[in-house]
């Protein structure tokens, strides 16, 4: 139906929902040595684990850099399965800790 307000919409979470998911978070599990790569402005994928179910990594090229976790995780899981991209721009890096902002790409 051309005009339909349903129109483009996927299943799981509305595209409104996808479209304005935005959030900082620290990652668990960091890499160290990815995180020797990283800067303050760096912009990672974020990605759905293959090994994890519900699984989801913030990656710099093909390697993670940590684990996104939090409160708005399994929104994220949802938009990655429904095919929205995200990133996360890291934020702060004191010593093993990784802050990013997560938000859609």
């Amino acid at each position: 139906m051309a005009g339909s307000k349903g129109r483009g919409v996927r299943s799981g979470a509305p595209v409104d929902t996808c479209s304005t998911l935005a959030f900082r978070v620290v990652l668990n599990s960091p890499q160290a040595a990815v995180l020797a790569k990283l800067k303050r402005g760096d912009v990672l994928a974020v990605q759905l684990d293959p090994r994890v179910e519900g699984g989801v990594n913030a990656v710099l090229g093909n390697e993670p850099a940590g684990a996104v976790t939090g409160a708005r995780k399994n929104s994220l899981v949802t938009c990655l399965r429904n095919g929205y991209t995200f990133e996360a721009e890291v934020i702060d890096l004191t010593g093993g800790m990784v802050q990013v902002d997560v938000r859609p790409a």
